[in-house]
């Protein structure tokens, strides 16, 4: 609404002078341009390099119990963008300094659409996250979509209707979400009341966080926090090297994101909030020390780094702001398989609530600062991702929904994500009574079946840490009971001997046997680069060379696959490759060496 229009509005009478004041306030908030926080300059850059992308559009889509009036829910959309003048900004550039400008607009981007009653759920699913998925034009805007779906039903049965909201990340964050949705939907109430809602005039602004921010960064604090980072993240950083699909390693990512979800047993999420609150800690930091242990034991590298998102809010006037809060962390671990899960869960612990204890120095500007070199194909610093969404967080939801479960009958739909941030990302929700895992990945290097393998040897390593936390991490297995049951049903068949089944088959006093080899399941990438794509074949190849080269070849190929089998215990090819160099440097230190 411009200048002319309130005043009008005023002398109307539809204003009252209170009201008048406080949308005139609203209105210079408006027009004022405020330079970006360090956050959102790495996600315009980002933006600036794949304009076409859709892993920042962040989606919110509930179902609603009665019929809306869609002019009236436009109406308190419209009051939504006057409320919180950033969600109508754009990005504008001055000498390429990039400036976020509200732009107001009476006509708030609302659109309604009528879906066809024979779609089915899962239809109806899917089209949502493909319009969640429409990128946004950060230099025009909109940078904020409402969708009301309307899917007739049976005769007799009122339509099903519902509210999609898409926010560009960069505007937005988790706790800006209760204030959004609040915001809307009160005046969405009034408006259907017959009450004008009144805007409640805001005492700090966004740019008073950016401003806030820069003091940090120049202070001794701030030096502080970034010293702190600079010692974590000294050295060559290593880059994880996971089971992705070869052929895409030397191109860019296209942020595209899809995600595999897997509830936990209310058993098994009980007994990880009893193990939790028996150690002292938090569930997060159980599920993080698992995920760490899994990509360990799936890459072999015994660094490894992983981005962690928090929330930065550093004052209380910043609390009901609407805006880019987030800040990424690098928690980085050095692994040693033979340590138990207890050790390293506690060294994890350490790391992490150090790392928090630093999460106000902006992670893009500290990125600057390291100049750590760019690999094609990889993101800077950390490649996978962990986030945490606490039961807290779940029941100011759940309060949501009750608050407006009379007049509106809320209920959020599950399964539209964020999704392509990055190329692997464990989500671990909980809720009332277990833990939803959602493993977020890039379809282009990961496959869904290779995906959904990890999220069940994640739950066999948790079922493992349950049963006996103080085992060393090598000797967790990860096959599920189906795998492991269709390797033992299922051996190889005889075939001439070949350098890995000579390998894995050396025992003593006949007790230990070569596990079959891994069966079809996913395609396996090529160690080499040649093209190969089984072990069968890598070890075909290998009569040219070396034994411990075929052999380290395998293992990089299928480092949890079990490789032989003793007395009931297994070791998997990684963890074996990994004992076989620890003797190697042993001998090599008492003397040993070629003839």
């Amino acid at each position: 609404m411009r200048q002319a229009d309130i005043i009008n509005a005023y002398k109307a009478g539809k204003l009252s002078t209170t009201e008048l004041k406080a949308r005139l306030r609203a209105l210079t908030r408006h027009v004022a341009k405020t330079p970006l926080s360090e956050g959102q300059r790495g996600l315009w850059m980002l933006h600036k390099l794949h304009p076409d992308m859709s892993a920042y559009n962040v989606p919110i889509c509930f179902r609603v119990g009665c019929e809306l009036d869609p002019e009236r829910l436009r109406d308190a959309c419209a009051f939504l963008l006057e409320q919180f003048p950033i969600l109508t900004s754009v990005i504008e550039e001055e000498r390429g300094v990039p400036f976020l400008v509200p732009r107001p607009s009476s006509a708030p981007c609302f659109q309604r659409q009528s879906l066809s009653p024979s779609l089915t759920s899962a239809q109806v699913l899917d089209h949502l996250r493909q319009v969640a998925k429409t990128p946004f034009a950060l230099q025009h805007g909109p940078s904020l979509r409402v969708h009301l779906f309307t899917r007739p039903r049976a005769a007799g049965q009122a339509a099903e209707q519902l509210v999609l909201l898409t926010v560009q990340h960069i505007i937005f964050d988790g706790s800006s979400l209760l204030p959004v949705l609040t915001t809307l939907l009160d005046a969405y109430l009034a408006l259907s009341a017959g009450k004008r809602p009144v805007l409640i005039p805001a005492t700090t602004s966004y740019g008073d966080f950016v401003a806030w921010e820069q003091e940090l960064m120049a202070s001794p604090e701030g030096r502080e926090h970034l010293a702190y980072w600079q010692h974590q993240l000294a050295g060559p950083l290593p880059i994880l090297d996971l089971l992705r699909r070869r052929a895409h390693w030397a191109t860019a990512r296209r942020f595209e994101g899809r995600t595999y979800t897997r509830p936990l047993s209310a058993e098994l999420s009980r007994e990880i909030r009893t193990f939790a609150q028996s150690h002292q800690c938090n569930p997060s930091v159980v599920f993080l020390a698992l995920f760490k242990v899994l990509l360990y034991r799936y890459s072999g590298q015994d660094d490894l780094i992983v981005g962690i998102p928090t929330m930065i809010r550093p004052q209380e006037r910043f609390e009901a702001l609407v805006g880019y809060f987030v800040n990424m962390i690098a928690v980085r671990s050095q692994i040693d398989g033979r340590r138990s899960f207890l050790d390293f869960m506690r060294q994890v612990e350490l790391t992490l609530v150090d790392g928090l204890d630093h999460a106000a120095y902006p992670f893009a500007a500290l990125l600057r600062g390291l100049h750590v070199p760019q690999v094609r194909g990889h993101a800077p610093v950390f490649q996978v991702c962990f986030a945490y969404q606490n039961f807290v967080h779940r029941k100011e939801l759940e309060g949501f929904e009750r608050k407006y479960a009379q007049p509106l009958s809320i209920e959020f739909v599950e399964g539209i994500h964020q999704e392509g941030e990055f190329e692997l990302t464990l989500e671990v929700v909980a809720q009332r009574d277990r833990f939803v895992l959602n493993l977020k990945y890039d379809p282009e290097w990961y496959e869904a079946a290779m995906v959904a393998r990890m999220l069940g040897h994640l739950v066999t390593l948790t079922e493992g840490v349950r049963q006996n936390p103080a085992r060393a991490l090598d000797a967790y297995a990860l096959l599920t009971p189906e795998e492991a049951a269709q390797l033992v049903a299922s051996p190889s068949p005889p075939t001439r001997p070949r350098a890995g089944r000579d390998l894995a088959g050396l025992s003593q006093d006949g007790g230990c046997q070569p596990a079959a080899e891994p069966r079809a399941g996913r395609p396996l990438p090529d160690p080499a680069g040649q093209g190969g794509s089984s072990p069968q074949g890598l070890f075909e190849g290998a009569s040219a060379g070396c034994l411990h080269q075929a052999f380290a070849a395998q293992a990089r190929a299928t480092p949890e696959a079990v490789a032989v089998t003793c007395a009931g215990q297994c070791l998997t090819y990684g963890a074996l490759e990994r004992r076989s160099t620890l003797l190697a440097r042993a001998l090599q230190q008492q003397g040993v060496g070629p003839e």
